[in-house]
């Protein structure tokens, strides 16, 4: 099975002005004020400095904050100056802390200090506005200055993201099972269009986790791609989760999370180096989170991403320990790693993963990202990026774009692996994942697509079903046709649109539509209607049935149904034919029978055509003379007459 590169992590960067570790001495007492005098908003550009007064940044600039400190003294006074910048973000959440210290002796009556920060504003920012606070402390006296700032990013705290991702197989040899899964509503995300599966899957099943999954069996698989595609939109809201609780709660667990306490595969928690580690980093937490917050300190700042990891298929039995030996992993190993921590520890947790959709887009990327979630008593699933620091976690999800499938990931719920592909196959089979998806404020549109669509819900095989589908002007649909025998055919319209389809098969038919519009959120309706067979009749009738002559049957179909199959069953007293026959036009079908014998004629019709009720028709007759032989009957029996007449004439 192949499995996903990492993600690569574009948090939001302190480039400048982390902490300084000095030897210096305490501050005296003759530090008579420290000041926060002036703190600027600007770019760095080639090297330089540019102030920006609007205080407004875009994705790809450096932002960068120059802040002046005035520290009055007596003279020769020896001071140690410490300066703490932290930024929140729109959702009051920290983003990012730095602390630097400067130690001098002063020369005169006071001296001014510059300091200036850089920060890369990334895609996976929110549109917004942020906070800055700077606090300046030195000789037990301390300053503070707190400025707001904006930033126009493409994601906002609510986003809608139009995915579609493919599964293709190619070789030689066939998928006896394979399980996709698909995308369902989470604490952060709702899916307000589709999945639309094409092929239409066998059926769909649910595991404990509640994952769901499309299943296939019985796949052919040739050098003729079979390609799976999921199409679906996503409504995602960005929030800070305000849910903890203190670690006591943790005695008191739910039956149904006990599970994600235990050790398994790649996830070694009971490990004595792991339980080790997790008693050392979380000692004296008096919260979950804030354990849970050292435990990704760790984990983002201890471990090594190494992309190559994810370019070969042994990394997905790289498990926790082995992650806590080598320092380094991809997404994978980072939430194994965690996890296993955050159980030694107490904490329920589980290895989730999806796609990672980063605004505002993109094109046949790489499948699979994986993260984490923790069990936070009284609250319930929260997710948390191992890659990202501490101060980040509560944010859920993590950041704009983290659209979960699997819940659990490498484990195995009842007979379904949890994983995002699973199949078992004969032959060879390689299998390509893609997906591409686009990301669009809810904001920036004007609605949602009002998809109505108009049917018979109850058509008879043979009829004409009539579709219409009224949408908003400039909308795109894309038509989905499933057939009782499982046939499926994908056609797109631009709507308001209708179509017509030939009810050819009985049974339920079903009609996907997935309506996507550029300034509306997309919708997505699944009808059924049902074909059901023609009523048909039938009935055999025959003219003279004669002895020793050929007779003539004729089968009547009512309503007349031309090109109807007809078996015929046919009976007297030396010989029984079967054979067929087909109606004509007219629905009308005959067949001419052998000479007569004097005895009992049976005809025996029936019908089971597709698209018709059975039917059936019988006849029994028996021959009788023909005309001939009544002639000769009248013929012989006026002949005795005359005799009889004529011998009473004769004298005696």
């Amino acid at each position: 099975m192949r499995r996903v590169k990492a993600f690569a992590l574009l948090a939001l960067a302190l480039l400048a002005g982390y902490t300084l570790t000095l030897n210096a001495p305490k501050a005296g007492p003759g530090v008579s004020s420290v000041e926060v005098k002036e703190a600027v908003f600007g770019t760095i550009e080639q090297g330089a400095f540019l102030p920006r007064p609007s205080r407004t940044f875009r994705v790809g600039e450096t932002l960068a904050v120059r802040v002046n400190v005035v520290v009055s003294a007596s003279p020769g006074t020896l001071y140690t100056l410490s300066l703490a910048v932290e930024v929140r973000d729109p959702l009051g959440a920290v983003l990012a802390t730095s602390n630097s210290s400067r130690s001098a002796r002063l020369a005169g009556g006071s001296e001014e200090w510059v300091f200036t920060f850089a920060y890369n504003v990334t895609p996976d920012l929110i549109t917004g506005y942020y906070t800055l606070r700077v606090t300046a402390s030195a000789g037990g006296l301390v300053s503070s200055r707190r400025l707001d700032f904006f930033i126009e990013s493409y994601a906002s705290t609510r986003n809608v993201y139009e995915v579609t991702y493919t599964v293709q197989l190619t070789g030689m040899g066939e998928v006896k099972m394979l399980y996709l899964a698909l995308p369902t509503n989470t604490s952060t995300t709702t899916i307000v269009a589709g999945p639309m599966v094409t092929p239409a899957p066998r059926s769909l099943q649910r595991d404990e986790q509640g994952n769901l999954y499309a299943v296939y069996t019985g796949v052919r698989v040739s050098p003729e791609p079979f390609k799976i595609t999921v199409r679906f939109a996503a409504l995602e809201t960005v929030a800070y989760a305000p849910g903890d609780a203190p670690v006591s709660s943790l005695t008191h667990l739910p039956d149904s999370v006990k599970p994600f306490l235990s050790p398994e595969e790649y996830i070694e928690s009971d490990s004595p180096e792991i339980r080790a580690l997790s008693r050392s980093l979380t000692a004296g937490s008096r919260t979950v989170l804030e354990a849970v917050r050292r435990i990704a300190d760790y984990t983002s700042t201890q471990i090594q991403y190494n992309p190559a990891l994810g370019t070969i298929s042994l990394s997905w039995s790289l498990g926790a320990l082995w992650t806590l030996h080598s320092r380094q992993g991809v997404c994978l190993q980072y939430s194994r790693l965690f996890v296993a921590l955050a159980r030694a520890s107490g904490i329920p947790a589980r290895v989730v993963g999806g796609l990672l959709a980063l605004p505002p887009g993109g094109e046949d990327r790489e499948y699979l990202h994986a993260w984490a979630e923790i069990y936070v008593p009284g609250y319930g699933w929260l997710p948390v990026e191992p890659q990202k620091p501490g101060s980040r976690v509560g944010v859920s999800p993590p950041g704009p774009g983290y659209i979960r499938l699997v819940a659990g990931l490498g484990g195995k719920a009842g007979s379904i692996p949890q994983a995002f592909l699973y199949y078992e196959y004969t032959g060879s089979v390689e299998v390509e994942q893609s997906y591409s998806y686009k990301q669009t404020s809810l904001e920036k549109f004007r609605g949602g697509v009002s998809l109505v669509i108009s049917y018979n819900p109850q058509v008879l095989f043979g009829d004409t079903e009539k579709f219409s589908i009224e949408t908003q002007p400039g909308t795109k649909c894309e038509v989905s046709v499933t057939k009782p025998d499982g046939s499926q055919y994908v056609f797109t319209r631009d709507c308001p649109c209708s179509f017509e389809l030939k009810a050819d098969k009985t049974g339920v038919w079903r009609v996907e539509v997935f309506a996507a519009n550029p300034e509306l959120v997309p919708a997505y309706e699944r009808v059924n209607f049902t074909v059901s067979p023609r009523p048909l009749s039938l009935s055999v009738s025959t003219g003279d049935v004669l002895l020793f002559k050929s007779a003539v049957f004729t089968v009547e179909t009512r309503p007349p149904a031309p090109g109807i199959n007809l078996s015929v069953v046919y009976e007297d007293c030396a010989t029984r034919k079967v054979f067929a026959l087909r109606t004509g036009e007219d629905g009308l079908a005959s067949f001419q029978a052998t000479p007569l014998l004097p005895c009992r004629v049976r005809v025996r019709v029936s019908s089971d055509e597709e698209g018709y009720e059975p039917a059936q028709a019988y006849i029994e007759v028996t021959p009788g003379p023909p005309q001939e032989l009544y002639a000769a009957i009248l013929l012989l029996t006026s002949l005795c007459a005359v005799l009889i007449q004529a011998r009473r004439k004769r004298p005696g």
